[in-house]
């Protein structure tokens, strides 16, 4: 012990653990326990992690959380709480971290309340970029929750640190919701696991942005996305896609649906490719601009089997017909004379998961975060300019859920000048039919909607006398019906405005009774 911090200087009664003095039990889980205590040797108070005894008994377990400590360690950020040491004491894994003072995020919630939207995608982007960093460097946090988000204050405002990266996980039969890594089990928190931890042992960093995206519903909305327990709710996160929380809470814009949607999407490809596009299409969504297209998540899995191949193509106009098929796969459009290009979109079929009753553990606990640069806000708008830029989800608040999808380049989606649209949603509506689909886009301009309309009346002849479509008691339009090859396209568009909408079907009676689960924004509240 260091002259000058003899025993009776310290409080009396702290338990000696090497050269730290155990002080105060700051929490308890099914790893270990973290006290404040002093340390006699460099004579400052920090933070010590000790893990439960017979945990540092396997050699490979062992070599692990040392390993991991290491890759931590290198986390250099101001949102990162640095680990000064690890190693083993009298046979116990412990980790010496700094102290900060602030309460989790949970216990914010739990005292507070639901938290302002801006409030709670600030603490987003400051974990998101906790999370972009170890992903960079190999680390999958696995249980990000919001009792691991550290909100301290500095200077006024939150400072958040991202903590247990779960360099070592909970030993079974705690209390918390944890779960073990050890091969076929699961690993974090229930209430956050994304659907694959649950069907698949590969898991990537995908897994964080979904539980990313859980966090954020829970700050906004002050409760989980589901509220079940146990079977039911592996089950939820399989099957249900998350309420809306523009239904739950007053004043959340509509582009936060579908920001949450796709962080959670059941697809990890669907995802937000990474926890900072989360954060940044989050905040866009606040400040009513769209997420930029080129951010969305991949369509292809990075782990796992792959999709369904695409199929091949229609043929043109004036060409043999396809074999027969029941129903008909929905690939490419068949182009209309004499364009010879057409757009398509391949669909895969949506398949059903089976919920896998798994053993769940206790909660770890431990470090770890940085903090990137503030994202460059957007040039404000030229007059008019944000009507032009509303986002699908906006226009059409149809197009969110676990059933759909940004459009990828692979789908085709183009006029038959080969213009793309700025933006594209694809759905899928597998309980009316196999393939049947409604594509939302929003072209570059008014003329490039327009021929995409036109487009879907060069394909043939009306296959249904309708010319208009409604919204609540607007009447919208124009709307074409064609049937080609197999398919019945149904186009409507926005007259004058950049936004369109096509159901994909293999029959007029699969049409209607997609239209008539459509949701669409009148034309009078968008300025038309």
């Amino acid at each position: 012990m260091s002259a000058g911090h003899a025993p009776s200087a310290r409080p009396a009664g702290p338990e000696t653990f090497g050269p730290y003095l155990l002080e105060e039990r700051l929490g308890r889980g099914g790893m270990g326990e973290v006290y404040r205590a002093y340390d006699t040797a460099r004579e400052r108070t920090v933070a010590v992690k000790r893990l439960h005894a017979g945990l540092g008994d396997d050699d490979e377990y062992r070599e692990r959380f040392r390993r991991e400590s290491r890759t931590v360690a290198r986390l250099s950020s101001p949102h990162v709480i640095p680990i000064h040491d690890f190693g083993t004491i009298d046979g116990r894994l412990y980790l010496d971290m700094r102290l900060v003072a602030g309460d989790d995020l949970a216990t914010v919630i739990a005292r507070q309340g639901r938290l302002e939207p801006a409030r709670a995608v600030e603490i987003v982007r400051q974990t998101a970029d906790a999370l972009d960093t170890a992903h960079e460097d190999g680390l999958v946090h696995r249980d990000v929750k919001p009792s691991n988000v550290l909100v301290a204050e500095q200077r006024g405002r939150d400072f958040v640190y991202l903590v247990d990266f779960g360099i070592v996980r909970a030993v079974a039969g705690a209390a918390d919701g944890g779960a073990l890594t050890r091969t076929g089990v699961a690993i974090g928190t229930l209430a956050y696991m994304a659907p694959e931890v649950f069907v698949r042992r590969d898991v990537d960093r995908r897994i964080d942005v979904y539980a990313l995206g859980c966090l954020l519903f829970e700050a906004i909305a002050g409760r989980p996305p589901f509220l079940a327990e146990g079977a039911a709710l592996m089950d939820a996160h399989l099957r249900t896609p998350p309420p809306p929380l523009s239904a739950l809470v007053p004043g959340v814009p509509p582009a936060l649906d579908a920001v949450v949607a796709t962080a959670m999407a059941k697809d990890p490809s669907r995802r937000h490719p990474t926890a900072g596009a989360l954060a940044a299409a989050a905040a866009a969504a606040l400040d009513g601009w769209p997420a930029d297209p080129a951010a969305e998540a991949p369509t292809t899995w990075l782990s796992g089997p792959p999709g369904p191949p695409p199929a091949p193509p229609r043929p043109p106009a004036g060409g043999p017909p396809p074999p027969p098929m029941a129903p008909p796969p929905i690939t490419h459009r068949p182009a209309p004379e004499p364009r010879p290009r057409r757009r398509g979109v391949v669909m895969a079929l949506v398949a059903g998961l089976a919920v896998l009753v798994l053993a769940v553990g206790a909660g770890a606990v431990v470090l770890t975060t940085r903090t990137p640069a503030v994202p460059a806000a957007p040039a404000p708008p030229a007059p008019g300019a944000l009507l032009a830029r509303l986002s699908l989800a906006q226009v059409f608040p149809g197009a969110v859920g676990p059933s759909c999808r940004p459009s990828t380049p692979e789908d085709e989606l183009t006029t038959g000048d080969g213009v793309a649209p700025v933006e594209a949603i694809i759905c899928e509506y597998p309980d009316v039919a196999p393939y049947a689909s409604v594509i939302y886009a929003r072209w570059p301009d008014t003329a490039v909607a327009r021929a995409w309309y036109t487009d879907t009346e060069a394909l043939g002849p009306r296959a249904d006398p309708e010319t208009t479509w409604r919204a609540g008691d607007a009447v919208q339009g124009p709307l074409y019906t064609a049937a080609r090859g197999g398919t019945v396209y149904t186009t409507g568009i926005y007259e004058g405005m950049t936004w369109s909408w096509e159901i994909r079907t293999a029959s007029a009676e699969h049409t209607r009774r997609i239209r008539e689960r459509l949701e669409f924004r009148p034309r009078t509240a968008l300025g038309g």
